[in-house]
């Protein structure tokens, strides 16, 4: 719970003023927003033990946990387009507001659309649950693919990706 606490005090204090006018036009989404964030970087850090604000496979699942989270909270309230269309628009601003290099955010952008994807698919075949969402994921962790250029993003348009440390 600390941890917990610590990660959103955290998250309020680097909010930016772009960030807040998006969750005030939109309140009912704040909430559900917040407590996926929280949960994805307590579930990255259980499940991978590492840093998940490296670039890493622990980030990877962290992106794609993030993205598949905060739609399933928020369709809980509203419809799964809508859900949808503010999971992409709060975790690209999230790019946008914390810039990284173009490799590292074109990885982040990749593995938020592959949860936001996984959420949609799961959505389609009748697998609502929290618990299935995070299976899939776990799996889909375990199939992640270290990737060294630009380039290669396009072959695994389905699958996390990471930047692999050097060797």
């Amino acid at each position: 719970m600390k941890k917990g606490i610590q990660i959103l005090t955290d998250l309020i204090r680097n909010l930016k003023w772009k960030a807040v006018k998006i969750f005030v036009c939109h309140p009912l989404f704040a909430f559900p927003t917040v407590w996926a964030t929280v949960e994805s970087i307590r579930l990255s850090e259980m499940n991978f033990g590492d840093d998940p604000a490296g670039n890493g496979p622990a980030n990877a699942y962290r992106h794609a946990v993030w993205n598949a989270l905060t739609a399933l909270y928020c369709s809980k309230i509203s419809s799964v387009e809508k859900s949808l269309n503010w999971t992409e628009k709060i975790t690209n601003l999230h790019e946008e507001l914390f810039p990284n290099e173009t490799y590292d955010r074109m990885m982040d952008l990749h593995n938020n659309n592959v949860g936001r994807n996984l959420f949609q698919n799961a959505i389609k075949s009748g697998k609502k649950s929290k618990q299935e969402l995070l299976e899939m994921l776990i799996k889909k962790s375990k199939s992640a693919v270290g990737l060294r250029s630009e380039t290669e993003f396009q072959d695994y348009h389905d699958r996390l990706v990471y930047y692999p440390a050097a060797e």
